[in-house]
């Protein structure tokens, strides 16, 4: 093990995210909002936000924008949300750099259901999304 020094400095840093995660710092994963904040979103599922297009996604059955430096409104405060992937119902021409407000239903990424399956919650995370709309 002396011998594969980039092997040991891995796995010192795998070492140091296990325990990250298990002090209550996500790395990876996890919601850092507070908590008050995700219990405002669960109870008033409609909300405005506002944010910045990073930019648009077009599939065979949806249309999606990624907004950036997201915020949400509530009771005239700014409350950050970092990222958010917003679903749309019509195609909208709307180019990277665009300052939108939205309303709609936010709700967080779902987990998966199944053992084995496709983990998107976590998927997410790694790009800083933890809510839909």
């Amino acid at each position: 093990m002396t011998r594969r020094p980039v092997c040991l400095v891995c796995l010192f840093l795998m070492l140091c995210m296990c325990l990250a995660d298990l002090a209550g710092v996500p790395l990876i994963r996890g919601n850092p909002l507070p908590e008050t904040v995700q219990t405002y979103i669960k109870k008033h599922p409609d909300s405005v936000i506002c944010g910045e297009v990073q930019r648009c996604q077009a599939t065979e059955f949806s249309f999606s924008v990624y907004l950036k430096q997201v915020y949400l409104i509530c009771r005239s405060e700014k409350i950050p949300i970092e990222n958010v992937r917003v679903f749309l119902k019509t195609e909208e021409k709307l180019p990277a750099g665009t300052a939108v407000c939205i309303s709609g239903k936010l709700e967080q990424v779902e987990a998966p259901r199944n053992p084995g399956e496709f983990d998107s919650r976590q998927y997410y995370a790694c790009q800083h999304i933890y809510y839909f709309m």
